[in-house]
């Protein structure tokens, strides 16, 4: 068993020493009076800490335990049982030793106005891409056409690693980015509510929208690139705020001695 990780990390995967997150922000006023603000804006890099039921589960796994079934089985007589018909192994977890954490990077870009002593209008561009996120790939999956092209051929004799059926491994390379113009216009009212409304419109493409995602082609990740499942390309959103008379200021009731 110990030759199996004759040469490997510890941890079982690299450890990533490049994960540098810096963050910058900016803001810069307009005429110095306060009213508008202009370039007011931001970057900054983040990581997704990579999970550890990537390595957990592949120890309930070939190689590291192994099932005989027997069939009609006579405990006085094991010899004598028939044996389970013979079907390649499943390998349903498993990670690549390269395996680096995500990257995230979120850029905004926007401005803010005061309309009246009491409204503000803000328009901002939001932005992000994810590259290197985690995806699984069969890497024993039979070429696009080979079915086709051996009819009647148990696709298990096609396989590029026989021997074994489907060979399921965490991978680095899929990705997502996110475009969003975003305008709120917000009033304080002089009873001190608040009304809001906001509009966002967005796009949010990715090749994994889901954890775990199994794209059609094993070795065509880019061909699953589309919008994704949890994309909302329009959203409105308007909300009031009222504050309960007895909350007020003046109206403190709950610090009133009994």
């Amino acid at each position: 068993m110990e030759a199996l990780f004759h040469n490997l990390p510890r941890a079982l995967t690299v450890t990533d020493w490049n994960c540098w997150a810096p963050r910058l922000g900016f803001a810069y006023n307009l005429g110095g009076n306060l009213k508008t603000v202009v370039l007011r804006g931001g970057f900054g890099i983040t990581y997704e800490r990579l999970e550890g039921n990537y390595l957990f589960n592949s120890s309930s796994q070939f190689p590291f335990t192994s099932v005989t079934n027997l069939l009609s089985v006579n405990l006085t007589n094991i010899a004598a049982a028939a044996g389970a018909a013979v079907q390649p192994n499943n390998i349903t977890n498993s990670h690549g030793p390269n395996l680096i954490p995500p990257r995230n990077l979120n850029w905004s870009f926007g401005i803010q106005q005061q309309l009246t002593p009491n409204t503000v209008f803000e328009l901002n561009y939001v932005g992000s891409e994810s590259n290197n996120l985690v995806w699984s790939q069969n890497l024993n999956q039979e070429p696009a056409g080979t079915k086709y092209a051996n009819p009647g051929v148990s696709s298990n004799t096609l396989r590029p690693y026989l021997g074994f059926q489907d060979i399921m491994q965490f991978v680095n390379g899929a990705v997502n980015n996110y475009n969003g113009l975003q305008a709120q216009l917000l009033k304080r009212m002089t009873n001190g509510g608040v009304a809001r409304i906001a509009y966002t419109w967005s796009k949010n493409l990715t090749d994994e929208s889901t954890f775990g995602t199994h794209p059609q082609n094993a070795f065509n990740l880019m061909g699953e690139y589309s919008q994704s499942n949890d994309s909302e390309p329009q959203i409105l959103v308007a909300s009031y705020v009222y504050p309960l008379p007895f909350w007020l200021k003046g109206n403190e009731w709950y610090k009133k001695e009994l």
